[in-house]
């Protein structure tokens, strides 16, 4: 029997990208710092076509795990028979997609603990432990909640970074999967004394962007990185239910939005603008804001509660 088993993809697929792969991740390292043997810990991914970069990822942190089916869809009668055969203490799910309470009776029958992150769920669901940071059905209160005890991929990555430049950094990304093509659209953009990062690989990634003046992203989990990391962000929505969560923050004067339409170019400029000649106390104000959002302390209990599941 596992300890922990992961059910998770990634990939080149609307509403995907990577960040709850690299959310896993950070929870696989977490348990293993906890002493769980890292042999009782499986990933089960799809690996296949638009999937494939899964098992890249995976493989550059020596990870292990196994295909399943690409073709078989979530929280179906198939994907259960597929992870019976791997019982383990706890599975977790981390995806975007509903299930309903006869799949998770039918996991239950080999696990004895559910973790779902993300998952959109019926009433009264029978699952253990349910982190619902994205929920659009929640009002802004509860979604604010919700923020609190998200786990994000720059949960160790936060330090004290001494500028010294010449010109300003925008740090740019829009997901592992750029449903939108926005990369496309501000390639060309030109701004005085400036220079946009683009990051190339994951083991710099947070270093540019906390080396950065502004942080230019989606919606997903990327803009909570940001936000954590106490970066002035301007974030551009890929998908509706990006845009609901944006505007939460948005009015909590913690990011500024912009949306893609026939005035994109102008309107971004205008925001790059306004946002890189902040004052001092402005900025100050923003980073007090944005420690109510989320923090190292809010993540690390909830990961403690997911380690609890286990012992």
């Amino acid at each position: 029997m596992y300890s922990f088993v992961f059910r998770v993809d990634s990939g080149n697929v609307p509403e995907l990208g990577t960040g709850h792969l690299y959310r896993c991740i950070k929870i696989y390292n977490y348990l293993k710092k906890k002493k769980v043997n890292k042999n009782k810990i499986l990933f089960v991914i799809k690996t296949k076509g638009n999937y494939k970069t899964s098992k890249k990822i995976l493989k550059q942190f020596d990870i292990k795990y196994v295909s399943i089916n690409s073709n078989i869809r979530d929280a179906t009668l198939e994907e259960n028979l597929f992870l019976k055969k791997f019982p383990a203490k706890v599975i977790i799910f981390d995806r975007l997609t509903r299930v309903n309470n006869d799949f998770l009776k039918r996991i239950k029958k080999s696990f004895r603990k559910v973790v779902g992150i993300d998952l959109l769920v019926d009433k009264n669901a029978k699952i253990d432990l349910h982190i619902d940071p994205l929920n659009n059905n929640f009002n802004n209160t509860k979604k604010l909640q919700n923020f609190k005890y998200n786990i994000l991929p720059s949960i160790y990555e936060k330090k004290k970074i001494l500028n010294k430049k010449k010109h300003k950094k925008i740090f740019t990304f829009f997901g592992g999967y750029d449903f939108k093509k926005i990369k496309k659209k501000v390639l060309n953009l030109k701004v005085a004394n400036t220079k946009f990062l683009f990051p190339s690989t994951k083991k710099i990634f947070y270093e540019q962007m906390q080396n950065s003046d502004l942080v230019l992203c989606s919606g997903g989990l990327t803009v909570f990185d940001a936000i954590y990391l106490n970066k002035i962000v301007i974030a551009v929505p890929q998908y509706e239910h990006q845009l609901k969560n944006l505007k939460v923050l948005k009015k909590n004067e913690v990011i500024s939005i912009c949306k893609i339409n026939s005035y994109f170019k102008n309107n971004l400029l205008k925001l790059i603008e306004k946002s890189l000649n902040f004052t001092y106390s402005q900025k100050l104000a923003i980073k007090t804001k944005q420690k109510k959002i989320i923090s190292k302390k809010s993540q690390i209990q909830t990961l403690e509660k997911i380690y609890e599941l286990y012992v």
